[in-house]
């Protein structure tokens, strides 16, 4: 039996995504960053964007 290679490596993946929003966010104020990530997040179609989104919604009903 040979050795598998892996074709895929998510250490590899979460640091070049760090260091992409690292450069992203530089220069930014940790405020700017978190309007900028809301901003984002309501644009977005992700299934993590429409959940937060939904889960405000509920909040802003209950409250």
């Amino acid at each position: 039996m040979g050795i598998k290679r892996k074709t895929f490596d998510c250490v590899q993946m979460k640091n070049d995504i760090q260091t992409q929003l690292r450069k992203e966010h530089e220069g930014m104020t940790d405020e700017e960053i978190r309007m900028k990530l809301l901003q984002d997040i309501e644009q977005s179609n992700t299934p993590f964007a429409r959940a937060l989104r939904e889960k405000q919604r509920r909040e802003i009903l209950v409250s």
